[in-house]
């Protein structure tokens, strides 16, 4: 198990969802599959094998929603981090507008789940307000929309005033409007998804670390954890970064680095009522660590860096400081009420991966940052897959695994590729100024 030295967030104190179960594996069971991970992944994978009529053990090394699941960010984008053309020419036509139609349903999927299962994850709000910070940012904005005229108001383009409109802030050149998105609180996401399967049958064992995946005496698969063991057909292995010694070399495909978030304390009132006024989440076009949205209790949940390496690490506040007022600056003095982190897995071309292990064994991993939505939609792929579906018809190509080359170099190389991005977004913002120009308080610089 990797070792997370981070608590999950707290910050939420709304009533949420049931406690999750505490009981720990302490028996020998026989199943059809198990599935090893109560994160997104693993619940979805796990709620739909039971509906399916398997007979489904659900093993989670500490608490549903530990790892990434419970400390992402929240945004569920109908899109992943390469355009539609993009992924059509890495897949192939077929494959990849297969994948693009399953991405632009993935937030209605999630939708689905939360009002079927009574989920109280949803913020709600406008959608998703992608803004432009450069010139060339905005042009490509304006294609985009273009590309997607047919869509109707579901996704729109937004030039300088009407985004300083929607976003409350001058900083911006333009904004696509992305109204399938929605935002979610990803603990509640998670802890409800992992209740979701509780209901339809799945036997959840907590605090139950997957210490050996290896075969039965007999057909199948024997999980052992320290109480207890598991036989099953099939194994679906959904820890994503925190894969470590689970199978061999599955924790070399992927290069695990820290994603961050921070809570500001309350504002008084009236102080956000311009600030993103229409409800939508903002991210904008600079690399990395730009989402900015509204949460209860008056106040603003926020991307942040922060060593993307070490295990004990604390969010850069004063980073996270500085470029809030840097798009806010009506803000003044932030105060910051909570920050967590968490293992982030990217893969080489920032796409996730099914892979198929042995006969009977699978995973899922890599999401690179868009977990939430491809989570959910790669976990009912990995339930069709043990359920017998033609690999062929998957989202994704079920692949063999393949570890990276230089595996324990990658870290580092991730880490370079961080502080590369972050000249370049410190770079872009001073060569462009502060967006339209439109606010006389912010220095402009023309192309």
């Amino acid at each position: 198990m990797v070792a997370e030295p981070c608590p999950l967030p707290s910050w939420d104190k709304t009533p949420g969802e049931p406690p999750a179960p505490v009981a720990s594996l302490s028996e020998s069971l026989r199943a059809d599959a198990v599935v090893i991970g109560a994160g997104i992944t693993g619940s979805s994978t796990a709620l739909h094998l039971a509906r399916s009529g398997k007979q489904v053990v659900q093993l989670e090394a500490r608490e549903p929603g530990w790892g990434a699941s419970g400390r992402a960010y929240g945004n569920v984008v109908p899109v992943s981090k390469h355009d539609e053309r993009r992924i059509e020419q890495f897949y192939g036509h077929q494959r990849g507008r297969r994948l693009n139609e399953a991405l632009a349903a993935g937030p209605e999927v999630v939708r689905g789940l939360l009002a079927e299962f009574r989920i109280g994850a949803l913020y709600h709000g406008g959608g998703w307000l992608l803004a432009a910070h450069t010139p060339r940012a905005d042009a490509d904005l304006q294609r985009r929309a273009l590309r997607h005229a047919g869509a109707g108001d579901a996704i729109a383009y937004h030039d300088a005033h009407e985004t300083s409109e929607l976003s409350g802030t001058d900083f911006y050149r333009g904004s696509l409007v992305d109204r399938r998105a929605l935002a979610v609180n990803s603990l509640a996401y998670s802890q409800g998804l992992a209740r979701a399967a509780r209901q339809v049958g799945v036997g959840q064992f907590c605090n139950s670390p997957v210490t050996r995946i290896e075969r039965s005496d007999g057909a199948g698969w024997r999980a052992s954890t320290r109480g207890g063991e598991v036989v099953a057909d099939t194994v679906l292995i959904c820890t994503n970064a925190y894969s470590n010694g689970l199978w061999p070399n599955l924790s070399r495909t992927v290069v695990p680095v820290r994603g961050y978030s921070a809570i500001t304390g309350p504002f008084e009132d009236g102080a956000l009522d311009g600030v993103l006024p229409y409800g939508h989440f903002l991210t904008d076009t600079r690399h990395l660590w730009s989402g900015i949205r509204k949460v209860p209790g008056n106040r603003l949940h926020v991307g942040a860096g922060g060593p993307p390496l070490r295990e004990p690490a604390r969010a850069d506040l004063a980073g996270a400081t500085r470029r809030l007022q840097m798009v806010y600056p009506q803000l003044g003095d932030i105060e910051w009420e909570e920050h967590w982190s968490g293992w982030v897995a990217l893969t080489g071309n920032q796409l996730p991966k099914i892979l198929r292990l042995d006969d009977g064994v699978w995973a899922a991993l890599g999401y690179s940052g868009r977990g939430l939505s491809f989570a959910t939609l790669l976990g009912r792929e990995l339930a069709k897959l043990a359920d017998g579906a033609d690999r062929d018809e998957a989202i994704l190509p079920v692949e063999d695994m393949r570890p990276l080359p230089f595996h324990a170099l990658t870290p580092f190389v991730a880490a370079a590729c961080i502080k590369y991005y972050e000249a370049l977004d410190r770079w872009s913002v001073w060569r462009y100024g502060r967006g339209s120009g439109r606010n006389p308080n912010y220095a402009f610089r023309s192309r």
